[in-house]
């Protein structure tokens, strides 16, 4: 249940990027922990140990920088791909929203990872 409530939809992505407060504090919530994991930093300390800790100054520069390129998804090419699969593309979820199979893809979900 938890992995369908944080799973971005074509709905959610257009929302945000229409600027719908809900949609763009799921698109945070979703790449929460990819944030926080490129906010580890590593510290070798005097003892020879390696101590891990996030940075959040660092945690909170990347969650700006999402925030400031929601905006700028591509939905055109997002609306493209709706269309061109538009029998196979859109699988309906219980929770009454359509997920765009295309989202599961690594060339579409690099959109949101080129700016980390």
């Amino acid at each position: 249940m938890e992995d369908q409530q944080n799973t971005l939809t074509y709905e959610i992505i257009k929302a945000a990027v229409a600027g719908e407060k809900w949609a763009t504090e799921k698109i945070m919530a979703y790449y929460d922990d990819y944030m926080t994991e490129l906010a580890t930093v590593k510290e070798k300390q005097p003892d020879g140990s390696v101590k891990s800790y996030v940075d959040e100054d660092l945690k909170q520069e990347i969650a700006l920088k999402l925030l400031e390129e929601i905006p700028n998804f591509p939905m055109e090419e997002a609306e493209r791909i709706v269309g061109d699969e538009e029998h196979d593309g859109i699988v309906p979820k219980s929770c009454g929203q359509s997920y765009l199979k295309a989202m599961d893809d690594e060339a579409f979900n690099t959109y949101f990872h080129t700016f980390f």
